[in-house]
């Protein structure tokens, strides 16, 4: 494979005026690892909708998606196996995740991972379960309670 050399392009525009310029094939990248209960969710069907175009694909057998998105995108919706019984929408907060010192980035990941968090900003009954479920799956001390070895492990495991 070779790869061609770097061309440098010119366009022509008036003096004294403003320009946008805008390069073309720069998305962003969207890579998820689709999980319930610790498991991958792999070989399901989805259509990933982000501003208005639709990606439709399947998870590949370690349960993942990975996909080129527009680089501002901020918002999506994710439909795992759609138009049957199973079928689901999960939306998706695109650009970054709260830190894992607050109870939001913990319940983000925790969703992330397929773990199923109680009710958003809270430290809910819901939240404790899906803490305990998670530091059951990490091998870790099981308490509901978050520490610094649950944050950690909650870390690594969603790799952000």
């Amino acid at each position: 494979m070779t790869i061609p050399e770097l061309t440098v392009k010119q366009e022509s525009a008036p003096n004294e005026q403003k320009h946008r310029f805008r390069r073309k094939g720069v998305p962003a990248k969207l890579e998820l690892e689709l999980l319930k209960g610790g498991e991958p969710r792999a070989n399901i069907d989805y259509i990933l909708k982000i501003d208005g175009a639709s990606i439709e694909g399947t998870t590949d057998d370690e349960g993942k998606i990975d996909t080129p998105i527009p680089p501002n995108a901020k918002f999506g919706e994710l439909i795992l196996a759609p138009g049957t019984i199973d079928e689901e929408t999960i939306p998706l907060k695109l650009g970054g995740i709260d830190p894992v010192t607050e109870i939001t980035g913990v319940q983000d990941r925790l969703t992330n991972l397929g773990y199923e968090p109680g009710k958003k900003g809270e430290l809910d009954e819901k939240t404790k379960e899906a803490i305990s479920n998670f530091q059951r799956a990490a091998e870790l001390e099981v308490t509901g309670e978050l520490d610094d070895a649950t944050r950690d492990a909650l870390v690594k495991a969603h790799q952000s």
